[in-house]
């Protein structure tokens, strides 16, 4: 995956892969809100996560305007998969957004069961 590129980009979600200072970053913005979630981000994530070979790896989810609850479970699985690998990742929250400072909580404690799985909440 080459820096500046877009893994994903639909009318209303975009993800972009950059490099910032040795760390992988992909930086949500728009909506996340499909039907199915699962069918649109998981072949994605998943792609992604096959040629990810070290970490960290950070999702920055500050710039989503929202994110519905269904598109939650594959996110987590795509965390999941680099976690039991031994690669650790990151998750940033807009400090800003309700929906996002409860999401956080939600994944922080799930990270509590992910060793290599830690979340912030920052300004935007």
């Amino acid at each position: 995956m080459k820096t500046g590129d877009s893994i994903l980009t639909t009318e209303r979600l975009t993800i972009w892969h950059t490099l910032v200072k040795r760390q992988h970053v992909l930086l949500w913005s728009g909506e996340c809100d499909f039907r199915n979630p699962a069918e649109v981000l998981s072949p994605v994530l998943t792609k992604y996560a096959e040629q990810v070979k070290e970490g960290p790896q950070i999702l920055d989810f500050r710039g989503l305007l929202f994110m519905n609850s269904s598109s939650v479970t594959p996110v987590l699985a795509f965390v999941k998969s680099l976690c039991s690998r031994g690669i650790a990742v990151h998750l940033i929250y807009n400090s800003d957004v309700s929906w996002q400072r409860i999401t956080a909580s939600s994944m922080r404690t799930i990270a509590t069961a992910l060793k290599n799985l830690s979340v912030s909440v920052e300004k935007p």
